[in-house]
């Protein structure tokens, strides 16, 4: 059920909203299965580690960049790196985007 909730968050998000993954984490697709998604409704998926820009996943079909002179006021951030939510969550207040979403805090 919170996979679904999530998946209905991004959906209702999206509609208005562009939308951006957050951690390029190699469990990002074991979410992807949980989710149901290849994550093609993304943008494309940001990371702090500057080796992985212009990288992606066999996979999925989204690319990482590094999220450098980027404006985060008028988008949407899904969180896609759920080992490291913590720190990347405490990174977005800072940044502060549109919306956050955070598939496992979904209320």
């Amino acid at each position: 059920r919170q996979m679904e909730t999530a998946m209905d968050c991004i959906h209702s998000v999206r509609e208005n909203t562009p939308i951006y993954g957050y951690g390029a984490a190699l469990m990002l697709p074991v979410l992807s299965y949980h989710l149901g998604t290849d994550f093609s409704f993304l943008e494309g998926i940001f990371d702090d580690d500057p080796g992985k820009n212009g990288k992606g996943y066999i996979n999925l079909p989204v690319k990482i960049t590094t999220p450098t002179g980027f404006d985060f006021s008028n988008v949407g951030v899904l969180l896609t790196a759920v080992d490291n939510r913590r720190p990347i969550l405490k990174k977005l207040l800072a940044i502060n985007p549109k919306i956050v979403i955070d598939p496992f805090h979904i209320m």
